[in-house]
């Protein structure tokens, strides 16, 4: 059955002055933790230091990017992961946050499309000698891919990645965008159809119903990963709001957008709220899909409520730190 619909009981809260911020927004999807979860947060330590900090101390420009802290992200993400594969998955997504920080901190298209091009060269295989893409390359040439859970991924990739590139658009030419536009563009943003099919590749046992799934039921698919994208970038946003981070992000944060957007003048409280109750919405779509899903495979449907659940765990967990905080 589906999770009956809560919301946080919080009125939006009221910082020093006139900032406001988002309520901590809880998922209607439970988040547990993999048994090796320390195991995960130390790994994760361990190859940031020896492969990514050198690069990143130079180029990143996000004083929270706290990139190690994807060890603790991933064993959130995949409770019921192979641990064996985990520790190439950590330093994937390592590569992946790092890599989407310097997009985010950038409006010189020249430098941000050369990233795009060299992220999905990566991902494709391509070798590199760039330091910035090793972990990323480690990950996406990884032997243990099923193939077709591979081409899933690497398209996932370049759906995010063209995102990203609009996003960065937008922000340069200081674009006016309804919030239906803007959700276009945002839900491949989110990374949450990345992080679905990487599934295939943390729980390999469950690489043939997935399959099995895109070939039959689509449809039933992009019901789960739709709300689930808009459920997702709406928290980013509400989170980002006020958060001390050099992202550039102006004209693409939904409240603002909504604010810009309306043919009536709407307060910045107003507009959080409304978008507080749209996430539930949509989390509520989410887990009516994922029900049905269950009836698919219970296996497959569990493990998208982890990730669900495990990324918004996460991303209120990060607040005071990544992102701004009550």
């Amino acid at each position: 059955m589906a999770t009956t619909i809560t919301t946080t009981g919080e009125t939006v809260a009221v910082l020093k002055g006139s900032k406001i911020t988002s309520p901590p927004l809880t998922s209607l999807f439970a988040c547990n933790k993999h048994e090796k979860f320390r195991e995960c947060v130390a790994y994760a330590n361990s190859s940031y230091a020896e492969s990514l900090e050198p690069v990143a101390i130079i180029e990143s420009s996000t004083p929270h990017s706290q990139l190690p802290m994807l060890g603790s992200c991933t064993a959130v993400l995949y409770p019921r992961g192979d641990f064996d594969r985990l520790p190439v998955t950590i330093d994937g997504y390592m590569a992946f946050l790092f890599l989407d920080d310097l997009i985010d901190n950038s409006t010189d298209m020249t430098y941000i499309s050369n990233i795009v091009d060299k992220f999905m060269a990566t991902a494709r295989g391509i070798p590199t000698e760039d330091a910035r893409f090793f972990l990323l390359a480690r990950f996406m040439t990884d032997k243990r891919w099923d193939p077709t859970n591979l081409a899933e991924t690497i398209a996932e990739a370049q759906r995010f990645m063209n995102g990203a590139l609009a996003l960065r658009a937008i922000e340069i030419e200081e674009r006016i965008i309804t919030v239906e536009d803007y959700f276009q563009i945002r839900v491949p943003n989110t990374a949450m159809g990345f992080m679905f099919r990487v599934i295939g590749f943390a729980q390999p046992q469950l690489t043939t119903d997935f399959n099995r799934l895109m070939a039959e039921k689509p449809d039933l698919w992009d019901r789960v990963e739709q709300p689930s994208g808009k459920s997702v970038g709406i928290a980013l946003d509400l989170y980002k709001l006020n958060g001390s981070h050099a992202e550039i992000c102006e004209y693409t944060n939904v409240v603002k957008i909504l604010q810009r957007d309306s043919p009536i003048p709407i307060d910045l409280s107003d507009a959080i709220q409304f978008m507080v109750d749209e996430f539930y919405r949509y989390e509520k779509e989410m887990a009516d899909a994922v029900d049905e899903l269950s009836n698919f495979s219970p296996g497959l449907a569990q493990a998208v409520r982890d990730v669900q659940g495990g990324t918004l765990k996460w991303m209120t967990g990060e607040r005071g730190g990544r992102y701004s905080k009550v």
